[in-house]
């Protein structure tokens, strides 16, 4: 009896051991079955990632400017912002107030200037430290400084550019108690402010004044443009092109305008301070995507702000490229040499190619 029992509990056992490998067999092979659809979604929907940020995505420069407001630099901030006109760039004007209302002609001039190509940053009050400043001292700064921009410019500031690169908290706590935005090269935490670190000195050297030279900018540049960084800041001081009889180094402003060129060569997209601040505000609600291979859209329905937008159309793109406006209904045929173009918040954007 025990003997018969014993064969039988023994039968029972392989049948569970058979039933059991089964099971595991069918489940390892739906696992890997469910794997592969989840990996083939997750390869096309990456495929269409890589469109949408093909068209949409490019590299992100800013050009920052500093000292100015003296007449007797006046003709190298002529130069450069002649230059950002003729060669279609953004930059930012760190402008120092005190300097800035003792040139009438400097201010005339900077009023004249297209506030969509140009901010004007404040670049402290006087030409002075405020890391360790006493937050009182830093308000009473800061605040007179803003006062003379919007006063003489007509601006509402939202940059601070700290002289000598010196800041600390109480500099970021003040910015953000008067309504800034951002400030450069903080380094430092807590920061209540956004904090824009520059990327590159155009200047190397002080005594005597000199320049990188392309090849360093270059090999800079390049290193950012092969990385997975957005935005390259560059600062520079205009009047480091000048002689010492104030006129123009042509040597010097030559190598710019190949710096200037280079950067365009490759499809980047010139952007303020300000303008980086707010596209990185709304970065996380703006929508993108590929509706097919002719047709992609841009949701800026949840944007703060308004921003300009740079495609990078595919190659195959070789007729018209159609901007249509959902809000408005109007259509716009963009300049395949720049094309580039407003974004209204709360608006609905189709691209279209049309053979």
């Amino acid at each position: 009896m025990y003997v018969k029992n014993a064969k039988i509990m023994d039968n029972m056992k392989k049948k569970l051991i058979t039933i059991g490998i089964i099971f595991i067999f069918f489940t390892v092979i739906f696992s890997g079955c469910n794997e592969t659809t989840q990996n083939s979604d997750e390869n096309v929907n990456e495929d269409i990632n890589t469109e949408n940020s093909d068209l949409f995505y490019c590299k992100k420069v800013i050009i920052r400017d500093d000292d100015i407001g003296s007449g007797l630099y006046l003709p190298s901030v002529k130069w450069i912002a002649g230059l950002a006109v003729s060669n279609d760039f953004k930059i930012t004007l760190s402008v120092i107030p005190t300097t800035l209302v003792n040139s009438l002609e400097t201010i005339n001039y900077l009023n004249q200037l297209d506030q969509d190509t140009f901010e004007f940053a404040t670049h402290g009050y006087e030409h002075i430290k405020f890391g360790g400043l006493p937050y009182d001292e830093q308000y009473t700064l800061i605040k007179n400084g803003t006062e003379v921009l919007e006063e003489y410019l007509q601006y509402k500031p939202f940059t601070f550019v700290p002289p000598y690169g010196a800041s600390d908290t109480n500099t970021t706590k003040v910015l953000s108690d008067l309504g800034y935005h951002s400030i450069t090269d903080m380094r430092a935490s807590p920061c209540y402010v956004e904090d824009f670190v520059s990327d590159f000195a155009y200047e190397t050297a002080w005594d005597p004044v000199k320049h990188c030279s392309f090849e360093e900018f270059k090999s800079s540049f390049d290193t950012f443009y092969s990385s997975s960084d957005e935005y390259y800041i560059i600062f520079l001081h205009d009047w480091t092109f000048l002689n010492e009889d104030k006129n123009l180094n042509e040597t010097k402003t030559d190598v710019f305008e190949e710096v200037i060129n280079y950067i365009k060569s490759k499809n980047a997209q010139f952007m303020t301070i300000e303008e980086a601040y707010r596209r990185q505000t709304d970065e996380n609600i703006i929508e993108t995507g590929l509706i097919n291979e002719n047709n992609y859209f841009i949701d800026l329905g949840e944007c703060t702000y308004n921003h300009t937008i740079k495609i990078s159309p595919p190659s195959s793109w070789e007729g018209d490229i159609y901007l249509i406006d959902e809000a408005t209904g109007q259509e716009t045929i963009l300049d395949k040499e720049k094309i580039e173009f407003k974004g209204t918040k709360g608006h609905y954007f189709n691209i279209r190619h049309i053979l």
